[in-house]
């Protein structure tokens, strides 16, 4: 029994490792986006029945921007904590090696 119990933990460690490698790249990819939504809501738009030329910020825009960002660093945040727990507590990283499994094989069995 400790054999299927090493080896959930190794899976549940590894599934961490890729876990943390994938919210960098989704947490950069979210942090472009929020400072690009952030960047066009300052900028501004011009309201085109406005016969000036003031340029009104976008508010909903840029808390947008906020959240994504935010987002991003929440999941890198979680993804971290998650890593660091399954390589201290083998419990954490066996239930962590079970999910995957079974995520793997239900994505098997859908194709």
């Amino acid at each position: 029994m400790t054999k299927v119990g090493d080896f959930q933990a190794n899976v549940g460690k590894i599934d961490a490792s890729i876990g943390l490698i994938m919210s960098y790249i989704f947490g950069t990819i979210f942090v472009i986006i929020g400072i690009v939504m952030i960047v066009n809501g300052i900028k501004g738009t011009k309201d085109p029945e406005d016969d000036t030329n003031d340029k009104k910020t976008n508010i909903p825009l840029i808390v947008g921007g906020i959240f994504f960002i935010l987002l991003a660093v929440g999941g890198v945040l979680w993804s971290i904590w998650w890593k660091k727990t399954t390589n201290t507590n083998r419990t954490a990283a066996q239930i962590g090696g079970t999910m995957a499994e079974i995520n793997f094989a239900k994505n098997v069995l859908k194709s």
